[in-house]
């Protein structure tokens, strides 16, 4: 097993070491670099298909304590892959062809780059409170960013909104008063702080079924992905944790 572990551990640090690269790249981009721009997006792409498979090959082989030696490694691969996605989707579209294309009625919720790449997909949002937060921050981070006019800004705003959020009404037909309305709407910080620390509380140690190291990764991804969401709230650890003591103690007594 130690040989799997030296094994792992050489992977993930290749791994690491090519996503710090891609990050030099994003955070010193110049207008001179849109030449490799395709380049790099191939290769995050199949860098993040590589992480995926080494990801699932320690979730599936190593035991509780040498998956310790990853888990906090794990958590910032995610957040970095997450953040690195929006950035160049947006560096993407910004040097895409479609800045160029004015007087549609109506916009793709899929990027085109002028690059021979896959079609990007943008952020939908469907109502849903508790994804509010993550779906305002990489939809801003894409669209505003790119020298949109407000008109295109707006298109592709429209074209995200699935579910009750595509119902939202708006006096001025503008991309400020239409994300100004889903804000008012969507945008109640402490119903979605509760909702988020619920579903933490709610999630159980129940008998697992089927496959355990299946069950083991849904359920870490699913604590990621709420803990995620309170850090974008800038909930800090340690008003996090006070915020859990209230809870546990409304459930002590019954509430």
């Amino acid at each position: 097993m130690a040989k799997g572990v030296k094994s792992l551990e050489r992977k993930f640090t290749d791994i690491e070491k090519k996503l710090r690269g891609i990050m030099a790249f994003v955070d010193t981009f110049a207008e001179e670099d849109k030449e490799i721009l395709s380049f790099k997006l191939i290769q995050f792409e199949r860098l993040t298909i590589k992480y995926e498979s080494v990801k699932e090959e320690i979730f599936t082989s190593l035991s509780d304590g040498e998956f310790n030696n990853f888990d906090g490694k794990i958590t910032t691969c995610n957040e970095h892959i997450e953040k690195l996605e929006v950035r160049l989707k947006s560096l993407n579209l910004k040097y895409s062809k479609n800045n160029n294309e004015t007087g549609s009625n109506a916009v793709s919720n899929v990027i085109k780059p002028c690059f021979r790449l896959p079609e990007l997909s943008l952020p939908l949002f469907n109502g849903d409170i508790e994804t509010w937060f993550i779906f305002k921050e990489q939809f801003k981070e894409i669209i505003e960013n790119c020298g949109l006019n407000d008109k295109q800004k707006l298109q592709y705003l429209q074209s995200c909104l699935i579910g009750i959020a595509k119902y939202v009404q708006t006096v001025d037909d503008t991309y400020d008063s239409l994300f100004l309305a889903l804000e008012q709407r969507f945008e109640n910080k402490r119903l979605i702080i509760n909702k988020h620390i619920n579903s933490l509380l709610m999630l159980k140690c129940e008998k697992f079924r089927g496959d355990l190291n299946v069950d083991l990764r849904n359920l870490v991804d699913t604590c990621t992905k709420h803990l995620r969401a309170l850090k974008l709230l800038n909930i800090e650890h340690n008003t996090f944790s006070e915020l859990l003591l209230i809870q546990f103690s409304y459930a002590g007594f019954g509430y």
